[in-house]
């Protein structure tokens, strides 16, 4: 009797430990995937509100420049020299700065790297929408999508209008690398467009080339992804990447 008491007891036991056990790996999964959860949205709000911080901050500052540009119409005395300098003391201010320039009211640019006029061009009649957003469309300024420069860079033109007695003198632009627009976060991440085109990342991953690639075609999966945190495993391991 005792015999068949102390079996049934363990059988019981058994029952129990195997439902605690498995309510236990039910609860740590489920807290497991919603620390996943929070620590994912916390680092793409950070990563988010940082880059859109400093886009604010940059249009203002070009804002900024074009009101102390010591440039005052195409009827007023221009001293080229003066001009050089002080967008030369622009462009070496920031290191994500590529070019620093202005067009006047005609279309014709004026470039820190040109070390000058820019001969045979014309920002009107090339349609360069940092010029036209301001001049045409009225703008109090303008940041570009992300494109490829002729460095191979992915950059943005941000620009301002040249403003002279409340009348328009000309634009103010600047090209910057979006690679230096962000601080390291300590985390890995990539900023890509719409369309999965890469635009911006984290210094460990810019040096894998991932920059001005496709995250669809690095990494196929991807295309299913939703809202929900994904843990993507590298080939031939069980473990998250």
């Amino acid at each position: 009797m005792v015999k068949k008491i102390s079996l049934s007891f363990l059988i019981v036991m058994l029952v129990l430990f195997l439902v605690a056990l498995t309510s236990a790996n039910h609860y740590l999964n489920n807290w497991k995937w919603e620390n996943i959860q929070v620590n994912n949205d916390e680092v793409v709000s950070v990563v988010s509100q940082t880059f859109e911080s400093n886009l604010e901050d940059t249009k203002s500052m070009i804002q900024q420049f074009a009101f102390l540009l010591p440039y005052y119409g195409t009827d007023a005395p221009f001293n080229e020299s003066r001009m050089l300098r002080v967008l030369d003391r622009v462009h070496s201010a920031n290191p994500a700065f590529i070019d620093v320039y202005f067009a006047d009211i005609n279309g014709t640019p004026f470039s820190a790297l040109s070390k000058g006029w820019v001969k045979d061009f014309n920002v009107i009649e090339m349609q360069r929408e940092w010029f036209l957003a301001i001049s045409a469309k009225g703008n109090t300024s303008y940041i570009s999508a992300p494109y490829v420069s002729n460095t191979g860079e992915r950059v943005i033109s941000v620009s301002a209008p040249i403003k002279r007695s409340g009348q328009l003198v000309g634009v103010f632009g600047v090209d910057i690398t979006l690679s230096e627009l962000m601080p390291e976060f300590g985390v890995e991440f990539a900023i890509t467009t719409k369309d999965g085109e890469i635009v911006m990342a984290d210094a460990s991953t810019r040096e894998t080339g991932w920059v001005n690639k496709n995250i669809y075609d690095l990494r196929p999966n991807f295309t299913t992804l939703t809202n929900t945190p994904y843990l993507y495993k590298a080939e031939g391991s069980d473990e998250p990447y």
